[in-house]
């Protein structure tokens, strides 16, 4: 291999680098903006939001035992627990392969996402898709 296509090599990998840094900035931004933007009565709203690589979560809620396990966890008004479950899993992210995604499948999450709470009469997952245009210019400088 000549000096010129490791050069090109070496770029590319860089830039993969570059790009799924960038790409794992967004995605804990966005994340992190839904779950905030989650309002909060006993928490369990806020903590149900789960991240996932490859495919969603897709259990439905089952009393306090949601999600089998899988929840981040009870109840939790600051949304601190499903956010750093979230980090976990950008971390092990790999954009350039596969996709991630962040769901709540408290049955009641919809009615919320369509306003039913006076704490976010916006909802949460559109709100922060309108802001996306600004998250990416922000973490791009």
């Amino acid at each position: 291999m000549g000096a010129f296509e490791s050069g090109i090599r070496a770029d590319a990998r860089g830039l993969v680098r570059t790009v799924d840094s960038f790409s794992r900035k967004i995605a804990l931004d966005v994340f992190k903006r839904v779950i905030l933007k989650t309002p909060v009565d006993t928490g369990c709203a806020r903590n149900g939001w789960l991240c996932s690589i490859s495919a969603p979560v897709v259990e439905m809620a089952r009393g306090e035992d949601w999600f089998q396990g899988q929840s981040v966890g009870g109840y939790d008004k600051s949304g601190r627990a499903a956010i750093e479950a979230a980090a976990f899993e950008v971390v092990a992210w790999e954009p350039a392969k596969v996709a991630i995604y962040l769901t709540n499948n408290l049955p009641y999450i919809q009615r919320l996402e369509d306003g039913y709470s006076g704490q976010s009469p916006s909802g949460m997952v559109e709100i922060t898709l309108a802001e996306f245009d600004g998250i990416v210019a922000r973490i791009a400088g």
